[in-house]
């Protein structure tokens, strides 16, 4: 689950580069505003976002599971584990707001 969550992350930073370089290029004339390609990687970049919401939300709930089980947390070994979880949380209100 993990390497697919990594190849769908890796998938959508390509496509919000695409996304990135075709608006920069739609603001300055160079590509016409409508474009459907454009539109249809933006449409698939959205679902992808929405699959590794999904895994990260289900890789989260098992973390919080085997937590409860165990009964220790370790806050220092896992700091970047929840970094990385409010981090993306953060992100994905950007992408939203977007």
């Amino acid at each position: 689950m993990r390497k697919i969550n990594a190849v769908i992350s890796a998938s959508v930073l390509i496509l919000l580069v695409i996304h990135a370089v075709a608006g920069g290029f739609q603001l300055m004339g160079v590509l016409p505003g409508g474009n459907r390609v454009v539109s249809v990687l933006s449409w698939i970049m959205t679902g992808l976002i929405i699959l590794h919401i999904a895994i990260g939300i289900q890789l989260t709930i098992a973390t919080l599971r085997a937590i409860r089980k165990s009964g220790v947390s370790y806050p220092r070994e896992n700091r970047i584990f929840w970094a990385r979880r409010i981090s993306g949380f953060a992100v994905m209100l950007f992408v939203f707001c977007h």
